[in-house]
């Protein structure tokens, strides 16, 4: 799946490449494309300063969440509750979402930066931003409690990921 710059995400075929559904709905380019767990949804994200949750079997947007005032920039899914999803924007905010409750975030965490990348850790209690040139911890059960902000990069990160073991955490920046 891919997002566009027209505002649609696109699911194809890895083998044939051939193209299997266009999901519409987004007003403006969607920079971000997850799958679910389930294989079963996607999650985008897009400079219309929304994310979107889609059924692929009926190609419909089953939810729409509207808490940034900026272009939503990266997404995360939390690896123990498949229902939350976790966004980062260039508002400077972070939100956590559940899919099954209302349109709101269920918790809301101020940055400071733009924020390039999100990752929830795979207890899915700890969620890292990167934003600027900092990293920072946040305590998601503890309701999106600051635990550790450091900076190991002179320019803004862009990316965040674990190693193999899941007991690294790398980050990529432009620097």
């Amino acid at each position: 799946a891919a997002g566009c710059k027209i505002p649609v995400v696109k699911i194809f075929q890895t083998d044939t490449k051939a193209q299997l559904r266009v999901l519409e709905g987004h007003k403006r380019p969607v920079q971000v494309v997850k799958w679910a767990k389930t294989k079963k949804n996607i999650f985008s994200c897009s400079d219309d300063n929304t994310a979107r949750y889609w059924d692929i079997a009926s190609g419909k947007c089953t939810a729409v969440f509207e808490g940034h005032s900026d272009y939503v920039r990266c997404a995360s899914g939390n690896p123990t509750n498949l229902d939350t999803w976790i966004t980062g924007g260039m508002d400077g905010i972070i939100n956590l979402w559940d899919i099954r409750s209302s349109q709101s975030p269920v918790v809301r965490m101020k940055h400071g930066d733009p924020v390039n990348a999100v990752l929830c850790m795979p207890g899915g209690g700890l969620l890292l931003s990167a934003g600027g040139n900092e990293i920072k911890v946040w305590d998601i059960l503890g309701g999106g409690r600051l635990v550790r902000t450091w900076s190991n990069h002179q320019k803004p990160i862009t990316s965040l990921c674990l190693d193999g073991t899941e007991n690294r955490i790398l980050s990529a920046g432009l620097d």
